[in-house]
């Protein structure tokens, strides 16, 4: 098992090596959303929910890292899947 590790290991670094140099970036947000609680009053969800939707637009993110958001608030994406974000996959 271990002599096919190192070979796994050569191979791969031999590979990388003959490859085309390039930077690859990836752009991530991580947002703590709050959960919707009605009793925020003034910043209850309803009130923030199109700051959070133009926050995510403006960023354009490849990932995105919600933090407190209910199942109803990550369905509340205002349109992002034009903008290239295919699926949300929830890491629970």
């Amino acid at each position: 098992m271990t002599c096919l590790a190192a070979l796994f290991a050569a191979v791969t670094l031999a590979i990388s090596a003959m490859a085309t140099p390039r930077e690859t970036a990836i752009e991530l947000l991580c947002f703590n959303i709050r959960y919707d609680n009605p009793g925020d009053g003034e910043h209850a969800w309803p009130h923030r929910r199109a700051i959070v939707v133009e926050t995510i637009r403006d960023q354009a993110p490849d990932l995105i890292g919600l933090q407190e958001a209910l199942p109803h608030q990550r369905r509340d994406r205002g349109g992002t899947r034009e903008r290239g974000c295919r699926r949300w996959c929830p890491l629970r």
